[in-house]
Parts: C-alpha cells; sequence; structure tokens
C-alpha cells in the first residue's frame, strides 16, 4: 500500500552481496561461514582447493560441468583422492563416453579410467528444452559411487592407453609393437597367450585387460 500521507517515505537499501572469493583462495562466505565460494578454472583446481585433510576423508562433488571440459577435468579428479559419490550435469556425448562398455564405439580411455574406479548408479535424460535458453544438445544428470577397491591409474598408464587409442580402429597388436612403452608389447603377448584374438582392436578389449596393463606400468614401490 501507498505511504500515508504527508510522511516521508524511503525503501530500505539491498543487504550488501557476499564477498567473492578470490583465485588464491577460497573466503568463507558471510551468511554461510561453512561454505566457501571460489572463482577460478576447475581444470587448474578440479576439487576446488578443497584443503588436503578434507580431500583424505570422504568427500563428494556435484557439479553442473562446462561441457568442453568434461573429460579433462575427470581426468584430473580421478589421478587424485577420490570423492566417494559425484553427480554429474553432462553434455549427453560425454555421458556416454563414461558409461561405455567395450565393443561399443564410444568405449575409450576415459571410459576404462572412470570405470576402473567407479559404479555407474543411475542416469537420468535431461532434455535440452529443460533449460533456458535452450542448448543444441541433450544432457545426462550422472551418479557415480566410488568402488571399495577402486583402480587408479598411473601416469605411464593412462599416457599409454591414451595413445592406443587415439588409432583406436586399427589393430592392438600393431598399436603395441610401435608404442615407445616395451611393456605395451609384452602385454599384448600375454593377450595372446590367454585366447585373445590377434586382430582384435582396443574398443573390443574388456577392463580387466587393460587394468593389467596398468599393473605392469606402476611405478616401483619405494621401500
Amino acid at each position: 500500500p501507498p505511504p500515508p500521507r504527508g510522511r516521508p517515505h524511503a525503501t530500505p537499501p539491498p543487504p550488501p552481496p557476499p564477498p567473492r572469493g578470490g583465485r588464491v583462495g577460497a573466503r568463507p562466505l558471510q551468511i554461510q561461514p561453512h561454505l566457501h565460494l571460489t572463482e577460478g578454472d576447475c581444470l587448474d583446481a578440479p576439487l576446488a582447493n578443497l584443503p588436503p585433510e578434507l580431500a583424505a576423508s570422504s568427500f563428494k562433488i556435484v557439479a553442473n560441468l562446462p561441457y568442453a571440459v568434461s573429460s579433462p577435468w575427470m581426468e584430473a579428479v580421478l589421478t587424485g583422492e577420490l570423492p566417494v559419490r559425484m553427480v554429474l550435469m553432462l553434455q549427453k556425448e560425454a555421458a556416454e563416453r563414461y558409461a561405455a562398455t567395450h565393443g561399443h564405439k564410444t568405449f575409450g580411455a576415459i571410459s576404462i579410467f572412470l570405470q576402473s574406479a567407479y559404479e555407474l548408479h543411475s542416469k537420468h535424460h535431461v532434455a535440452a528444452q529443460c533449460f533456458h535458453p535452450a542448448p543444441k544438445v541433450d544432457s545426462v544428470l550422472l551418479r557415480l559411487d566410488r568402488k571399495p577397491e577402486a583402480i587408479r591409474f598411473s601416469a605411464a598408464a593412462r599416457d599409454c592407453i591414451r595413445r592406443i587409442f587415439t588409432q583406436r580402429r586399427k589393430q592392438l597388436g600393431a598399436l603395441c609393437k610401435r608404442d615407445p612403452e616395451p611393456q605395451a608389447a609384452a602385454w599384448f603377448e600375454q593377450l595372446l597367450d590367454s585366447g585373445i584374438s590377434p586382430t582384435i582392436r582396443p574398443e573390443e578389449l574388456p577392463i580387466q585387460h587393460w587394468q593389467e596393463l596398468a599393473k605392469r606400468l606402476e611405478p616401483p614401490s619405494q621401500t
């Protein structure tokens, strides 16, 4: 209602905005001291500068990822302390790569790294019309739960597997023989001894065999 006649009227000023986090580190918000806001590149800080003591405990990630960097971000997350759960909004194409099984054309290095550490608990299709403005692609809401015996790949194993999948349509044996990592050729000979076809292609090989390659490339333990 309008103010009474003859009385001054003024609109109260809006409350001050909460302080923004800086690129150097996160700051607690005045209205929620336990909530920290960090501004920065998710590839530079995939865990948003989570303190080491918290990263070593049980933590979860909930993220609406920039679609262009979802796979590099995921690889960065998989190299460190692993969250017990991730709930991610992803481009449908990225979600298909994460969940792909061997024999599928979208099965690749990121499928191997992710599924060696996480179980796909559920996924929910999100149509482009659910957003405004609507993007040109559909999305998927994905829930991933860490496996009790999660496997992380060493840098050498990740590099070797990525090199092999850059020529995914070629036969695996030829790729392993040309790879600069000598363990790749020895690993393929082991596959042949176990009955694997000599003409198999990378996308046709089940994940457990890639995990065997990773074991060969683990750095020696420090005693």
